[in-house]
């Protein structure tokens, strides 16, 4: 009997120190995401930067339409092929790298071309913006499964309140630092040094899901859904959404 206790506690142990590896590494990841994302806040820094290019607020409120419509649409279509997949992490990955070469990119352009063409560069900003929030949507599918998977549900809680307990200050600190950067160096170096150093920051951020193990799900009972089908189930839950919002 004794014995077969002792097995047991070997036998969790790896268990026990896997779960703790993935919820540290998933608090890493939700705190230089913050930092990084408060460095380039849309209704701020963003909006500032178009306006500083453009001189329109036709261009501000137009951009916050598209960058909505950016964010959403890939989830939509992008679901039905991520939802058969058993493991997910590498769709995951490849969101979070596309929006941070995003942001290295456009810290290079902005960098290169400077204040001599800013139609060219607000343009370039949409482009860039669009592949961002596109990324955000294609992160946001794998994301919320594999958070299911690797935090047992009696530690959501504490898993997300300290999440924000973390990422609260960061993005306070982030956000008086970018404060500083724009009042301290010459336009448009300033918004090409936020960029950067959000790219940085989500590059940090990746880490964490690097060190995450993520298991494998029970997929055996899901497959990709034809389009038909598909389009007829999203009719059915747009339905039902309806009604609950009221």
């Amino acid at each position: 009997m004794i014995h077969t206790k002792r097995e047991k506690q070997i036998n969790r142990e790896p268990c026990i120190s896997i779960e703790k590896r993935n919820f540290i590494a998933g608090l890493w990841h939700g705190a230089f995401l913050a930092l990084g994302v408060s460095l380039t806040q849309p209704t701020t820094v963003i909006s500032a930067f178009v306006a500083d290019l453009t001189g329109s607020t036709i261009w501000v409120g137009g951009l916050s339409t598209v960058l909505t419509v950016a964010g959403a649409l890939p989830q939509i279509f992008i679901a039905r092929w991520i939802e058969p997949r058993p493991r997910k992490m590498p769709f995951l990955l490849l969101a979070i790298y596309l929006r941070v070469i995003s942001w290295g990119a456009l810290a290079f352009l902005v960098f290169t071309i400077g204040d001599q063409h800013p139609l060219t560069l607000a343009w370039i900003l949409v482009g860039m913006l669009v592949v961002f929030y596109a990324g955000g949507g294609l992160g946001n599918i794998p994301y919320t499964d594999i958070v299911g998977k690797i935090i047992p549900q009696n530690r959501r809680g504490a898993f997300f309140g300290g999440m924000g307990a973390i990422a609260g200050p960061l993005s306070v600190g982030a956000a008086l630092f970018a404060r500083r950067i724009l009042a301290d160096v010459s336009y448009p170096n300033n918004y090409a040094l936020l960029f950067l150093f959000a790219a940085i920051g989500l590059t940090i951020a990746s880490l964490g899901f690097w060190a995450i193990r993520e298991p494998s799900g029970d997929t055996s009972d899901v497959h990709m859904l034809p389009w038909k089908d598909y389009w007829k189930h999203l009719q059915s839950t747009s339905r039902r959404l309806k009604v609950l919002i009221g």
